[in-house]
Parts: structure tokens; C-alpha cells; sequence
């Protein structure tokens, strides 16, 4: 089997692994816009930083936080750059003019008292001795405990979006077992996929930044339109010829061996859309580049 059609197999594969765990990222991030679970999360974290409900309820009444609030749940994101600037520009004063003592540095700034409730802003101050260098302190505390609140909230969704991606993958039939099957023995089928992965690349980028009101619903579309008329993916429910049931609920062994398909194909979802994007972007470069390469290389024939 030549290079070609196994990048094509490939190619195939991971284009649908990207359409399905795009869709289900749309669907989940739905359900976790729907109910703030987010800003929930958000606002957990900023409670364990801040040590004090005092404090914590202050600064979501902040003017630069407030503005971003859905209603009583508070922001869902707040930057390092923002959160330090309510900081600093809330609860720092000018200290009191008192003599430093002796080989000590006269300090710039005194914390609210309110912020004295938090132990970390506390002892960032009491080390700081200019606003600069409390400042970037800040930013940095705050930067390093969300980087760490990231990876933990995608280490916990990945089982509600294993369950989705299991529910998903039962509901259009994308059985992996199945699919490297009819990839792998139908040359013309995995061919067909992995051009039309090719061209679908850019349209189905994902967004760099926020997305605008609709514009997941109209992505949702677009993917569901592709999958239903895009007759050559090997995904689907078909009946078996003796009754009105799928083959795959008739026999025990292709039930079995069904079942495994599905787990495959939710496991690789719950990867999520970003990963397969860039593996699909890699394998098409590698695809293409191949094909100049072969290109390139073949002897011109002779027209004599």
C-alpha cells in the first residue's frame, strides 16, 4: 500500500474525529455557558486566592469587574493584566509618613485592610517595597494559580466529554472499528474523504478569539449539514436485510465489536477539537508535501 493511501486512511479518520469533537465541543460549551458553570468555577478559584468572602465580595463589586458579570455569577475570565490593576488601584494607599528605621527602605505603598484578610496579598507586600515590584508580584501569582486552574478544569471535563462523545458517536453510528475497515479495503472511499478534509480545513478553523453571538450555532450547522451530505463517511445506522433492526443490534459478536468502535471514537473526542484540528493541518501538510515531492521527482516522459 503506498504512502498516499495510508495518509488518506489517516486522513479520513481524523477528519471525522475533528467534525465530531467540534460538534461536541459547541454542544458542551453550550451547557457550560448555559448554566455559568464557568463563572462558577472562576469565582471558586478567586475565593481559595483571596482567602476572605470580604474581600472577594468587594472586588466582583469593582467597576472594571462588575462590567463583565452575567448577572450575579461574576465574570467568566478575568486577565492577570486586570486582575492586578483592580489590585493595585483598589487596595494599595499611600503609607504614613513615618521615619523608616534604621537600613530599612522607606515603602511606597500600605495595603487596604480589607486586602490584609488575604495571607497572600499580605506577605507580597510586606516583600514589596515599591508599587512596581507588588505589582508584578500579583501578576504573577495570579498568571501561575490560573495556568494551574486551567489544567484542572480540562482534566475534569474530560469525563462529561468522554459521555458526550460516546453519546454522539452511538447517535450517527461513527463505529472507529468500522471506519478504519471501510477506509483501509475502499481506496476510492478514503480518497474521496481526505479531499474533502482538505478543503474543509478552512472553513472549519477554529476562532482565535471570543466567538460572536451565533456564530457557534452557525458552525454547529455547517458540520451537521456536512456530515448528513457527505454520503462517502463511513458512519451511519443502516438496517440489516432480514428485519427492520440494525445489523449491529442483531448479532452479539458485531454488537460487541460496535460497542468497542463507539468507546474508541468517544475516547479520541474527548481529546477535543483543537488537538485533531492540528493534527488534521499536519497530516494535510504532510500529504501535500509528499505529492510535490512525487511530483517533482517523476521522470517527464518523452514526447517523440
Amino acid at each position: 500500500m503506498s504512502l498516499s493511501t495510508v495518509l488518506n486512511v489517516i486522513l479520513g479518520m481524523v477528519f471525522i474525529y475533528f467534525l465530531l469533537s467540534r460538534f461536541c465541543s459547541l454542544g458542551f460549551e453550550w451547557w457550560v455557558g448555559r448554566f455559568f458553570l464557568r463563572n462558577r468555577y472562576l469565582k471558586f478559584n478567586l475565593q481559595k486566592l483571596l482567602e476572605c468572602d470580604a474581600l472577594l465580595k468587594d472586588f466582583y463589586k469593582q467597576p472594571l469587574i462588575a462590567t463583565l458579570a452575567s448577572g450575579e455569577h461574576g465574570p467568566a475570565d478575568i486577565s492577570p493584566d486586570l486582575f492586578t490593576q483592580v489590585i493595585v488601584n483598589n487596595y494599595t494607599v499611600r503609607p504614613s509618613k513615618v521615619l523608616p528605621e534604621q537600613g530599612q527602605l522607606q515603602r511606597e505603598f500600605d495595603l487596604e485592610e480589607i486586602a490584609m484578610g488575604s495571607s497572600a496579598l499580605r506577605h507580597m507586600a510586606e516583600k514589596s517595597v515599591t508599587v512596581a515590584q507588588f505589582q508584578a508580584s500579583v501578576n504573577i501569582w495570579y498568571s501561575q494559580a490560573m495556568a494551574k486552574s486551567t489544567a484542572q478544569y480540562r482534566h475534569k471535563i474530560q469525563v462529561p466529554m468522554f459521555c458526550l462523545g460516546l453519546f454522539v458517536a452511538i447517535a450517527v453510528n461513527a463505529n472507529s472499528i468500522r471506519m478504519m475497515k471501510t477506509f483501509w479495503t475502499e481506496p476510492t472511499i478514503s480518497a474521496s474523504v481526505a479531499l474533502d478534509a482538505q478543503k474543509q480545513i478552512t472553513k472549519l478553523a477554529l476562532p482565535a478569539g471570543p466567538t460572536k453571538p451565533g456564530d457557534d450555532a452557525k458552525v454547529a450547522d455547517s458540520i451537521t449539514g456536512l456530515i448528513m451530505s457527505e454520503k462517502t463517511l463511513p458512519i451511519g445506522w443502516t438496517l440489516g436485510p432480514k428485519s427492520n433492526l440494525p445489523k449491529e443490534v442483531q448479532d452479539p459478536g458485531a454488537f460487541l465489536q460496535a460497542l468497542l468502535g463507539w468507546i474508541i471514537t468517544g475516547l479520541a473526542i474527548s481529546f477535543g477539537a483543537p488537538f485533531w484540528f492540528d493534527f488534521l493541518n499536519n497530516i494535510a501538510n504532510i500529504k501535500q508535501s509528499s505529492g510535490s515531492a512525487s511530483s517533482t521527482g517523476s521522470p517527464a516522459k518523452s514526447t517523440a
